[in-house]
């Protein structure tokens, strides 16, 4: 059993898919954003109400806005303001006693757009969302890459160097 969740500043949205990926069961509830104790026992009763309903351990996959330091594990989210600072997929492995696997939602939607019979052909396939907030994903040869900072494909949260900054006297946000 697979159960993938779609975490939103909002709404935390749980799906469990058998085998043959077809959706059995599907929760949402509200994201508890200001605490993280709070968010992760959240996650953890959705885990354990999806195993006693469907009798199993579910491999556990999650698609949230922000970004993940790929040296520190530590998260980046401005949509879910508890989480910042934080090892979450670390933090959750430990939690719920097995693995679990976070990426981009932005990342997530466009390795799923890369997997159509439309681009099935294509190398590359690039994904943007603008909704709330923006963001994109980049899909090369079937495989989500981040290159070497994890950003690759990410165009909301591009650093821009310091002397662009002081030519057009942009604000520093730290």
């Amino acid at each position: 059993m697979r159960y993938g969740f779609d975490i939103g500043g909002t709404k935390i949205e749980m799906a469990a898919y058998d085998a043959q990926l077809n959706q059995v069961l599907c929760q949402r509830v509200s994201t508890p954003t200001g605490n993280y104790r709070e968010f992760l026992a959240c996650i953890a009763q959705l885990v354990s109400q999806a195993d006693r309903s469907l009798h199993t351990q579910g491999t556990i996959g999650i698609g949230l806005p922000g970004i993940t330091d790929p040296r520190s594990r530590r998260q980046l989210a401005v949509n879910v303001p508890c989480l910042t600072g934080h090892c979450l997929a670390d933090d959750l492995t430990q939690e719920l006693s097995r693995p679990v696997e976070i990426e981009n939602d932005c990342r997530c939607f466009a390795l799923s757009e890369a997997s159509t019979p439309q681009t099935e052909r294509l190398e590359v396939v690039f994904g943007a969302i603008i909704g709330t907030g923006a963001g994109g994903g980049l899909v090369m040869n079937k495989r989500l890459h981040k290159g070497r900072n994890g950003l690759a494909g990410e165009w909301e949260h591009t650093p821009i160097s310091a002397q662009l900054a002081q030519r057009y006297d942009l604000p520093l946000f730290v």
